[in-house]
């Protein structure tokens, strides 16, 4: 993959492979569902199609999400495909698009220098918030600073720690909504 230098923004920061690494990638994901497509210009109008998508509307959140998007392209392009190939395509290029921005991401700390702060993005995954896939941070439920007034009221540590795992847009609009 290329360097985040070389990849393109989108909206809440999240950086996404630049365009020819999405098209490559869906590609990939054409030849990795098994479905067969006679004429190479079907096969770009998917890929280029992808890129669009893709660099509008973020990357899918799920290998459903991705479905979602792009079974009608593929079935309107491809009137003799199965639907058993358009869920893997949808799977490839999901779990495609999820490795290649966690590459981007891990590329991007290790320049930024990061050494495992405590607020360090997390692994990518789905936000419960807003469903995309992307690098996660863990948000308490209940206010740490507060912690100490719940105990003792007899919760327990796990209860107190108990929090859910969100992208860094979500957790910071989370915080710019409620006060602890």
């Amino acid at each position: 993959m290329a360097s985040p230098n070389n990849a393109s923004a989108t909206t809440a920061g999240l950086l996404l492979p630049d365009e020819q690494q999405i098209r490559d990638i869906a590609l990939a994901a054409v030849k990795e569902s098994g479905m067969y497509v006679k004429d190479d210009w079907v096969r770009d109008f998917i890929a280029e199609s992808v890129v669009a998508d893709v660099t509008d509307a973020g990357p899918p959140a799920s290998g459903d999400d991705c479905y979602a998007r792009f079974s009608a392209l593929l079935l309107e392009q491809l009137p003799q495909v199965e639907d058993e190939e358009v869920r893997d395509f949808a799977t490839a290029l999901a779990a495609r698009l999820a490795a290649a921005i966690e590459e981007l991401a891990a590329e991007q700390r290790r320049l930024a220098g990061s050494d495992g702060e405590e607020d360090q993005d997390g692994p990518i995954g789905g936000c419960v918030m807003c469903g995309r896939q992307m690098p996660l941070t863990f948000h308490h439920l209940i206010p740490r600073d507060v912690h100490a007034k719940y105990k003792r009221r007899a919760l327990t540590a796990e209860q107190l720690n108990r929090g859910i795992d969100v992208c860094r847009p979500c957790h910071s609009a989370i915080h710019r909504t409620y006060d602890n």
